[in-house]
This record gives structure tokens, C-alpha cells and sequence, in this order.
């Protein structure tokens, strides 16, 4: 089982997802997100053996990533998320820190993931984090019932992440 430790005033450890985690997931998901994933996209993932990571605090879920592999050199972060009540303590970044040097000690070269273009909050972690806007998807999220939101495209070099971390 892959380990990792958040370097927090709340002590936590990021684990391997497993389908025990998926009632905190999905309640941490429908919670945060305006279009949450069903169980069944949850469960999706860990069969396929997709990267899916849980952080916890006293064996409870705070958090988790979910990353495919879409080619030998490249991953894709598909969700992320930490519980309204643990935001904004370092939780997410620690878990994307976390999640980089494990795919990069895997062997991707670059990570991609798509970001509402108007959730300010995740792309300050992002940029701070390196990650950088390749492009754009059009009407790419749903809002209300006749209004669509563009996704941006970010991009991030694992190799010129571990230069930077050592």
C-alpha cells in the first residue's frame, strides 16, 4: 500500500483508495462539486486501476485524487477534492504534492487536468503548483439549466517538478 504523510497541524496520511471509502467519497463529492460523479464513476475508477487516493485524519476521509494513466508518459487528474471543512489547511495541495511524486516515480513525464475557468480557488493552487493553461473546451461544464461554463486545459512537466524539488 503506497503511504504518504501531510506535513500538517492535522495529522493525516494519504492512502490507496478502496471501495469502503466510496459512502465518505461520494458524500465529500456531491458536497463540493455543482456536477458530482455517481458512485458507479467512483467505482469505475478503482476498477480500472486508475491512481485513487484517499487523505484521512483519524481513519476519517478528508479528501481524495483520482489520476489516469492515458498513455506511459502521461496522467490525467480527473478529481480531486477535500471536504468544505478541511479546506483551505493545505489538505488539496499536500494531496497534489503527494500525487506528483508518485506518478513522476511511476514515470509520467507531464500531468494534464481541466479546472472551471471561474473556480479562483483551485486555479491559485494550480499555478502555484506549477501548472500552466494549454487550452480551453468550449462550453465544456454545465451551470444552470441554459448556461455553460468553459473549462481550462492546465499542464503541468513532472520532470521540472522533481528538478524543483530537490
Amino acid at each position: 500500500m503506497n503511504r504518504g504523510r501531510c506535513n500538517l497541524k492535522i495529522k493525516t496520511n494519504i492512502r490507496v483508495m478502496k471501495s469502503i471509502d466510496l459512502a465518505a467519497v461520494t458524500s465529500i463529492e456531491k458536497d463540493v462539486h455543482i456536477q458530482p460523479w455517481s458512485k458507479k464513476k467512483f467505482e469505475d475508477s478503482l476498477l480500472n486501476g486508475y491512481f485513487c487516493r484517499v487523505v484521512e485524519s483519524h481513519s476519517r476521509v478528508l479528501g481524495y485524487i483520482i489520476v489516469s494513466h492515458f498513455s506511459s508518459h502521461e496522467a490525467e487528474i480527473l478529481n480531486i477534492a477535500v471536504e468544505k471543512f478541511s479546506q483551505k489547511k493545505g489538505i488539496g495541495t499536500n494531496l497534489m504534492d503527494y500525487a506528483l511524486m508518485r506518478l513522476t516515480a511511476l514515470g509520467r513525464r507531464e500531468i494534464f487536468l481541466e479546472v472551471r475557468e471561474t473556480n479562483s480557488n483551485a486555479l491559485r493552487v494550480y499555478s502555484k503548483l506549477g501548472f500552466v493553461a494549454v487550452g480551453r473546451r468550449s462550453n465544456y461544464y454545465g451551470v444552470g439549466r441554459h448556461k455553460k461554463e468553459d473549462a481550462l486545459i492546465l499542464n503541468r512537466k513532472l520532470q521540472k517538478w522533481v528538478e524543483k524539488s530537490r
